[in-house]
């Protein structure tokens, strides 16, 4: 008997919660989601010198944006766009990770740097805003081409670059 009466409590209690569920309108529509896309660089040979600095752009999937910066429409939000994992071992201080985007074009500009110098991996994640019906896949963002790319270190005072060492990489996280 005591089994059936926290059954029918539970029961009861589950379809109040679930009424209030779904049934009404939204009034503002749908409402958009994000997508995380890692950005990352794999060796192809192997790299004597860590990477200092990498430069790259590419263009959004139609639908897909990015929040930028309320003071400077062209900047990409500090929120959105952060350092990744191959970063993590240079203090804050010493890494720098900044993006422009251009949203009739929805390109992207993204320059990362860290003096220390960074081994090859994911160095940035930018989070991305999906429109409405908009089916983001890994195999759209696997698929992104950059416009350009490059990879440098410092070598007393001139720069080096290993663009040709390095394949960058995009990945839905």
């Amino acid at each position: 008997m005591k089994w059936k009466s926290i059954a029918g409590v539970l029961l009861v209690a589950g379809i109040a919660v679930l009424s209030g569920c779904g049934g009404g309108t939204n009034s503002s529509g749908p409402t958009s989601t994000t997508a995380v896309v890692s950005l990352s660089v794999t060796a192809t040979q192997p790299l004597m010198p860590q990477i200092e600095g990498i430069h790259i752009e590419f263009n959004l999937p139609a639908g897909v944006s990015v929040a930028t910066d309320p003071a400077d429409p062209n900047q990409i939000s500090s929120t959105a766009l952060v350092a990744g994992s191959a970063l993590d071992a240079i203090p804050a201080a010493n890494k720098m990770v900044v993006g422009s985007y251009t949203s009739n074009t929805r390109l992207v500009s993204i320059s990362v740097s860290g003096p220390s110098g960074f081994n090859a991996g994911e160095y940035a994640r930018l989070t991305c805003v999906v429109a409405p019906g908009v089916t983001l896949s890994q195999s759209t963002i696997a698929a992104l081409t950059y416009a350009n790319f490059s990879a440098s270190y410092d070598n007393n005072g001139t720069t080096v670059y290993l663009t040709s060492s390095l394949t960058p990489s995009f990945a839905l996280k």
